[in-house]
């Protein structure tokens, strides 16, 4: 079977891009003794073996390769990554800024812990908040601070408490929440300029 980069998340409603463990520079502790990859990795063992040919991938296509594949789908709603980090290095960060331009009929939600390294997160800023189609999100959970984010015109996605949002007022995720298969492909929370805080259920 001929190998394919992108991935329908049929749980999500959307199609992604995923990135394996080792793409993770940004993590913090919470997150690594939580890390949902690892659990994906028990239970589907060929999860690792397809994660390498991801990263292998990554590395190696061009913005037009890229493209090409997302136009395959005729999508108008793209996830950089369900699991994993796209922003590992401005390299990575320069590519999807390429890719982002090159398909402005495609709003793409880009959750990330890059925001954790000073030069990432100046990068970007300064690279992708001006695009329109570009929804960045700074991952979070309990051991973050919000407060060196909150004035910098950051949105964020929150987890790993169930009790507390970091910020007050943060919408609900209904895939999460509600357990509504397939929304995220219809539900505009992360999607919309709106929305700055999003707080996932842990589960």
């Amino acid at each position: 079977m001929k190998y394919a980069p992108l991935t329908y998340v049929s749980d999500l409603g959307l199609w992604t891009f995923n990135r394996g463990k080792e793409s993770c520079k940004w993590k913090t502790t919470f997150c690594a003794e939580n890390c949902y990859n690892n659990k994906l990795y028990r239970i589907y063992k060929d999860m690792v073996g397809r994660d390498k040919k991801n990263e292998e991938y990554w590395a190696n296509c061009t913005v037009d390769e890229f493209s090409k594949e997302l136009q395959k789908k005729k999508l108008t709603k793209f996830r950089f990554c369900s699991r994993g980090e796209i922003f590992d290095t401005p390299g990575s960060l320069r590519k999807v800024k390429e890719i982002i331009i090159a398909n402005p009929k495609i709003d793409f939600k880009i959750p990330t812990r890059a925001w954790r390294n000073p030069r990432m997160k100046k990068l970007i800023e300064d690279e992708l908040f001006d695009k329109s189609n570009a929804y960045v999100l700074a991952s979070l959970d309990p051991s973050n601070n919000w407060d060196v984010l909150e004035f910098k015109g950051w949105r964020s996605i929150f987890y790993g408490n169930n009790y507390q949002p970091i910020i007050m007022g943060s919408y609900k995720c209904p895939k999460t929440w509600k357990h509504e298969k397939g929304v995220c492909g219809i539900c505009k929370g992360c999607f919309t300029r709106a929305t700055r805080h999003i707080w996932l259920k842990k589960h």
